[in-house]
């Protein structure tokens, strides 16, 4: 057999490790300290975390926008709800075309509203002496879905020349085309900056050589903007169309190109 060396008190594992002498005394002072040492890693990770959170909600909001963040006049009005994604034809803009035209009419009512010097800071505009000025004070505003909306109706008109367009010259033919061509970009632009995600599912509705054969139906929700409070903020600032005088531009005195004044 082999030898074993005694190994001295003095030199023994008991004595450089203070946590292992009496048993009764080694347990108590191991959960102890794991439960100290426990506390003290979750109290370090929750601080850890609520910092942490805070910091990456801050940052996300500085670098990505977030809708209506923006100082816009509108902005404290602005609230959502959800509501079907398709829930009908409103018959209030189908009919004759004298009932769609006043439906119209109404709409675009608050199309151009009166704001003041501060909103129009905020709105970052640029104050100069172009910016238009109703002759009773304040400036011309016009709120962005309202400027679409002018577009879509624009290009509502002009599925009906004949009603709306008779008799202009050919310089109105020209500016007319400009103007749509600016109205599908804006309204492209628009729907593609507020993207909607809901879907629609195809169904087919009759023979495939049936006009139409196929038609869009969704089930689905989508979160709409209060358009009730928002309109009603506008409606509070209008403009009346054709009803307000603006204070002349910084043009007026500059003959139209090919034109010269005789004295």
């Amino acid at each position: 057999m082999g030898k074993y060396e005694e190994i001295p008190s003095s030199d023994s594992l008991e004595s450089h490790e203070p946590f292992l002498g009496h048993p009764r005394f080694t347990v108590q002072s191991e959960h102890k300290a794991y439960r100290i040492l426990r506390h003290g890693v979750l109290t370090v990770l929750v601080v850890y975390a609520v910092v942490a959170t805070g910091a990456l909600v801050w940052l996300g909001r500085q670098r990505v926008p977030q809708p209506y963040m923006h100082q816009a006049p509108a902005s404290g009005v602005i609230s959502y709800r959800r509501q079907p994604l398709y829930f009908g034809e409103d018959k209030s803009f189908s009919g004759s075309p004298d009932h769609v035209d006043r439906a119209w009419r109404q709409l675009l009512e608050p199309l151009n509203i009166r704001t003041s010097y501060q909103e129009q800071l905020a709105a970052h505009a640029e104050i100069t002496d172009e910016i238009l000025q109703p002759s009773d004070g304040g400036y011309v505003g016009v709120l962005s879905v309202y400027h679409e909306l002018h577009c879509l109706d624009t290009l509502r008109m002009n599925m009906d020349p004949e009603r709306y367009y008779s008799g202009i010259s050919e310089a109105e033919k020209q500016n007319n085309i400009v103007h749509m061509t600016h109205c599908v970009d804006t309204l492209r632009r628009s729907l593609m900056c507020k993207a909607d995600p809901a879907m629609y599912t195809g169904y087919w509705i009759a023979n495939h050589t049936v006009i139409p054969s196929k038609e869009l139906r969704s089930n689905s929700d989508t979160i709409c903007v209060n358009w009730e409070a928002l309109d009603g903020w506008a409606r509070e600032r209008l403009l009346p169309a054709d009803k307000y005088k603006v204070k002349p531009g910084p043009f007026e005195n500059q003959m139209p190109a090919g034109h010269h004044h005789h004295g």
